[in-house]
């Protein structure tokens, strides 16, 4: 949104209904931003800002280490790739030459000692940055730049607009928690308790290109062009208690860089034919790619005695080991839309819409992981001599001895585990029809069906090679009724059959560490759709331009809805169907200007919407707490949120209050031993405010997170009333300004 100025966006439309001509993944609603396409007048703006954060801003104590020369802009220079000489996954074996310095077989000494050196050699290639060091972070800051008219090309009108957008922030918290826990009886016992400090170091900046050519009267070709880049450089150290180290102190560190990176290109035509009776046609093409890539994420995991030297235990926790991930993605789609207005009794107008739509994609996932092991023990002596843990990959302790006839002894090498990769597709196709049709003059009638077919494969390789095939066509009916009460005041009712796919992460049958949360994501590649009965009834009326009273009543019933479960002891989690769920509730919506209170609070409006759910899942044959029902996953009971509004247009003054709260939200269902873990409610207070200061000048005030509560997941396990975190901390209050100066 930061790249769209205000004076660039036509419209924001907010759809709640599905219709046949939506694509059959509609759930809860969309919401279409649409820029405009001839501008009426030369737009060109700059603006500058700084946010301040007390947490994170000009914070000595910020955790970082040393990256590349591009991080400021989002990009990996090659300072985290893989080492050349390492190949592809499996071209080099370090166990292999580990077997070459053994005696026996024919090996000379000269020979064994080359493996050993090659061995260490392969080791050094990686940095031996494994740890975080402190330094001091930056104020946020970001700016942006557009400019926008309507221009006349062979004496036909073509709107342009461009804009560019850069932002770095940075984010830090040294309150955090981190638990784990297993049931004992009537409590939970912990196996897992860590402080937990984490510094966030972001980079997002984009442009974006619209065109659009007016090829006649009724016809339009447009052509827009988005590029997005972003990184998040994280820095993770936690210490604290763990089952089986005690009494040791063990201590986390994670190093991760994040890229990503999105482009699209999409041309559009809107035409409508005067000589066919008003036929319109709308098209829409576009390609777009998604790139996302971990080069050289770090886990380093150790224990602290009592006595300050440190030591490596591999039957406690995982080795030190360095990941590199990468997500390739290609999307092409295509949409056509057909419009036949005609009139029907008394002279009523009507319409048939009709069309096809083709959505496909193709994505690739690479990893491949290094560990750090020892030929000799499991306790990479030589790293408790100092009791530096950033020592663990200084050159005297990455060597080896030679004991005479012996096997070499390895403080420590690098070795390639195997790899985990996998390459999917899906294709999905679909075509409708629908009417709009008039029964009496204030009686709408909105009908039609959708025939969507997906097919979706993926084969995976490497460690869990597998395959996952889903192929299901689906008939996705919609129904609804529109009554004018009076003019600006609706009922409506509707009955719409929509889906849910399954990601390619769900169901492709591998598992990924999550570095962060400690937990081993498994695929699943059982996962079918899930189907969706939508009732909806509203009631809505606009009384005035920008505002709005409506009541809505919505029942859901899910079949086969996909839940995110904890599924074993070691905290592996997978995507499971349940067999029915469903959802039903209210929601209230308004937004009123004050001034039929008192006539001088005409400036004021006061909005907002409150949400009531409630949703349950059939259980699973291993789920906590037996065969109760459980929540939809990522679904609160509640939903507030509030904002007043304050717009003076004398003096173009604007300032508003925002609130925020969502109800506790099922995160993951717990199975067997293992409870169910939930978010819990976070209240959010936002306060903004635009001052103009002349025609060009304008300045921006905001304080964001002003209650800056603490933002938990807990354990649901009352049997001690005693709350058990998953995980805590607290964002901090953020104050900013910026300004802009419209040419």
């Amino acid at each position: 949104m930061d790249i769209f100025p205000s004076s660039s966006i036509e419209s924001i439309v907010t759809i709640k209904t599905f219709t046949p001509d939506k694509p059959g993944s509609f759930s809860g609603g969309s919401v279409d931003i649409i820029t405009k396409s001839f501008p009426p007048e030369f737009t060109s703006q700059l603006s500058f800002g700084a946010t301040y954060n007390k947490q994170s801003t000009f914070n000595e104590d910020f955790l970082s280490y040393p990256g590349g020369d591009k991080d400021f802009i989002g990009f990996d220079d090659g300072t985290r790739d893989i080492p050349a000489q390492w190949g592809e996954a499996g071209d080099v074996n370090t166990q292999a030459l580990v077997n070459d310095t053994r005696s026996g077989g024919g090996r000379t000494t000269e020979s064994r000692t080359e493996a050993a050196d090659e061995i260490i050699a392969l080791s050094s290639l990686f940095t031996p940055v494994i740890t975080p060091s402190k330094g001091s972070s930056l104020i946020k800051h970001n700016f942006g730049g557009s400019i926008g008219d309507t221009v006349q090309m062979f004496e036909r009108d073509l709107g342009f607009f461009t804009g560019v957008s850069y932002e770095r922030d940075f984010l830090f918290f040294d309150d955090g928690f981190q638990g784990r826990y297993d049931r004992s009886g009537n409590t939970l016992q912990p196996f897992m308790e860590l402080s937990d400090i984490q510094a966030v170091h972001l980079v997002s900046w984009g442009s974006v290109v619209n065109l659009t050519y007016r090829l006649g009267e009724t016809h339009e070709l447009g052509f827009n062009f988005l590029y997005n880049r972003n990184s998040e450089d994280k820095v993770l150290f936690q210490e604290g208690f763990l089952f089986g180290v005690e009494p040791d102190t063990f201590e986390r560190r994670v190093l991760q860089f994040t890229q990503r990176e999105l482009q699209t290109y999409q041309i559009r035509g809107n035409h409508e034919f005067a000589e066919l009776k008003g036929w319109k046609v709308d098209w829409i093409a576009s390609l777009a790619s998604t790139l996302q890539d971990q080069p050289d994420l770090r886990l380093f995991q150790l224990q602290r005695r009592p006595n300050g030297t440190v030591d490596i235990n591999l039957s406690g926790y995982q080795a030190p080991t360095r990941y590199f991930r990468s997500v390739d993605e290609d999307n092409k789609s295509f949409k056509l839309d057909n419009t036949i207005p005609f009139s029907v009794w008394s002279g009523l107008e009507a319409n048939i819409k009709f069309g096809v739509y083709y959505s496909g994609s193709e994505r690739m996932f690479k990893e491949r992981r290094f560990e750090y092991v020892s030929n000799s023990s499991p306790r990479f002596q030589g790293l408790n001599q100092t009791g530096d843990a950033d020592a663990f990959l200084s050159p005297e302790n990455l060597g080896y001895e030679a004991p005479g006839r012996g096997s070499f002894r390895f403080n420590k090498y690098i070795v390639e585990r195997p790899f985990n990769n996998y390459e999917g597709e899906q294709d999905v196709f679909a075509d409708y029809i629908m009417a709009e049709l008039p029964i009496v003059e204030k009686v709408k009638a909105v009908g039609g069906i959708r025939y969507e077919t997906t097919e979706l494969k993926v084969e995976s390789s490497g460690e869990r090679p597998g395959e996952a095939i889903l192929d299901e066509a689906s008939v996705l009916p919609a129904a609804g009724l529109i009554y004018e009460i009076i003019p600006d005041m609706n009922l409506r009712l509707s009955y719409g059959k929509t889906l849910a796919r399954p990601t390619y992460r769900e169901i492709t049958p591998i598992s990924v560490f999550d570095v962060t949360n400690r937990e081993i994501l498994v695929g699943n590649p059982k996962l079918t759709l899930t189907s969706i009965d939508n009732y909806d009834i509203r009631w809505e009326w606009f009384p005035n331009p920008g505002e709005v009273l409506a009541f809505s009543l919505f029942y859901k019933i899910l079949t086969d809805p996909i839940q995110k479960t904890t599924v074993t002891a070691n905290r592996q989690v997978e995507y499971q169907n349940r067999g029915e769920g469903k959802v039903y509730g209210l929601e209230l919506e308004a937004r009123k200007n004050l001034d039929f209170i008192r006539a001088e609070l005409d400036e004021f409006t006061l909005g907002g919407n409150f949400t009531y759910v409630e949703s349950e899942v059939d259980p699973g044959p291993f789920d906590f707490g037996g065969d109760a029902s459980v929540q939809l996953t990522g679904q609160s009971p509640y939903i507030v949120n509030l904002d007043l509004t304050y717009h003076n247009p004398r003096s173009e003054t604007t300032a508003s209050f925002f609130y925020n709260v969502f109800g506790p939200r099922l995160f993951s269902v717990g199975q067997r031993e293992t409870p169910h873990i939930f978010e819990q409610p976070v209240h959010s207070l936002d306060f903004t405010l635009s001052q103009s200061l002349n025609e060009n000048w304008t300045i921006k005030f905001s304080a964001k997170n002003l209650l800056n509560p603490l933002v938990k997941t807990t354990y649901d396990f009352d049997g001690s009333g005693t709350e058990y975190l998953y995980q805590a901390f607290h964002r901090g209050r953020s104050f900013g300004i910026s300004v802009s100066y419209d040419f």
